[in-house]
């Protein structure tokens, strides 16, 4: 019985393997043909171009993986292999799924899903037990076990039992296949493994959206504090706007706590998806109470920002010189920093009329000295008067800007 291939070192390189030998072991396993590295080529291309007329993604992989071997010659196949896998494991074992997806598709097609499955699960560090599980089930299910258990059929033969009838399996089909594993009993190791994993996932499915609607209530709740700081931002006067990042992040937090409505067929998905086919939420994924938190809090000092403007002296001054009655609600509310109240006194009406107002007391300020000036029949002062007439237009620009912007953001969304 020959050798199971095994790796061997070279001077010049680091550890490597002989991909002729791994080659030739897993395309004739169990009996051990003698090819030509010629008959190897051409054994190869043929099982590509059947694994290409199939429409399963593994066959479509398979096919990209190991294009470099369907191009090579009888010279360069040695190298191609190098360049499709490092690891003798893994060529040995896309060798394998070509053979199984041509002798037997309906096996082929259950392990590829099985595999695919492994793959995709995620679990985190915290589950060991279902790692563990993953694991074992990793190292059972492979098309080396479907080959060997389709040759063993055909023969029938049962599988190896004596110690020395195991090892010699061992070597008829590489080093990778750590036992006699027939697929039945790898197919016991992958149905314990997602059964166990989809009931840890369903269970934290649950309590995830169950914190998340909490969180969304919060969020909600804080949806006044944000129309009123994207109003105050469109006080223009009051200078640059504060807190735009924070009120993005809001609404994409807004938008990531939306319950998940899917959950009623969550258990029949996971027959074949590791995630909710909704949600797309993984397993041990963090909640976004820290998130929602944080977002809060800055959303909170960005208000205190701009009342923080509000009260300065030189604003106060110009309000104070307004007749109406909210307008004095509102700078009573400013002078206590009650934010609550804020966002129960700043409706768009009151933000058009303050906007309106600033606006005019900043026009008189930029005029005044020119009437002034025209009161007192003094020189043209030609620079001077195109000077603010431009500062002017900017004001009334900017204004008009920030106007816009609070009537685009308060239109609901369609």
């Amino acid at each position: 019985m020959p050798q199971s291939p095994t790796p061997i070192a070279r001077s010049s390189a680091p550890e490597t393997y002989d991909p002729v030998e791994v080659l030739a072991y897993a395309l004739t396993a169990p009996e051990q043909q003698d090819l030509t590295v010629a008959d190897m080529a051409g054994r190869i291309r043929e099982l590509l171009a059947a694994a290409g007329q199939r429409r399963h993604d593994a066959c479509r992989d398979l096919v990209e993986r190991l294009a470099p071997l369907a191009r090579a010659n009888e010279d360069a196949l040695a190298d191609a292999a190098y360049i499709c896998h490092a690891e003798p494991d893994a060529l040995a074992e896309d060798i394998y799924a070509l053979r199984a997806f041509a002798a037997d598709p309906k096996g082929a097609t259950a392990v590829a899903e099985m595999r695919r499955y492994l793959e995709e699960a995620f679990v985190p560090e915290s589950e060991r037990e279902l790692a563990l599980d993953r694991a074992i089930a990793d190292g059972q299910v492979s098309f080396g076990v479907l080959v060997a258990d389709r040759e063993r059929a055909r023969r029938g033969q049962r599988g190896p039992t004596t110690e020395r009838a195991v090892a010699e399996e061992n070597a008829a089909y590489g080093s990778f296949v750590t036992g006699p594993q027939r697929m039945r009993t790898a197919e016991l190791a992958f149905n314990h493994f997602r059964g166990v994993y989809s009931r840890r996932y369903e269970d934290f499915h649950a309590a995830y959206w169950t914190a998340s609607s909490r969180l969304h209530a919060r969020l909600l709740e804080a949806r006044r504090d944000v129309q009123a700081l994207t109003r105050l931002n469109s006080l223009v006067e009051l200078g640059a706007p504060v807190g735009e990042a924070t009120i993005g992040v809001y609404e994409e937090l807004i938008e990531a706590t939306t319950a998940c409505e899917v959950e009623a067929d969550l258990a029949e998905a996971l027959n074949t998806a590791t995630v909710c086919p909704g949600c797309k939420l993984r397993l041990g994924a963090a909640d976004h109470a820290e998130a929602a938190g944080a977002v809060l809090k800055r959303l909170s000092q960005s208000i205190e920002r701009q009342l923080s403007r509000l009260s300065s002296v030189a604003v106060q001054a110009i309000l104070e010189r307004s007749s109406d009655p909210r307008v004095e609600r509102f700078l009573k509310v400013v002078q206590a920093a009650q934010i609550t109240t804020l966002t129960e006194v700043l409706d768009d009406d009151l933000v058009g009329y303050l906007r309106r107002f600033l606006l005019e007391a900043r026009i008189s300020t930029l005029l005044d000295p020119i009437l002034d000036h025209v009161q007192g029949g003094g020189e043209d002062g030609e620079s001077a008067t195109r000077d603010a007439l431009e500062k002017l237009a900017d004001v009334l620009h900017r204004a008009i800007r920030g106007a816009a912007q609070t009537q685009s953001e308060d239109e609901p969304a369609p």
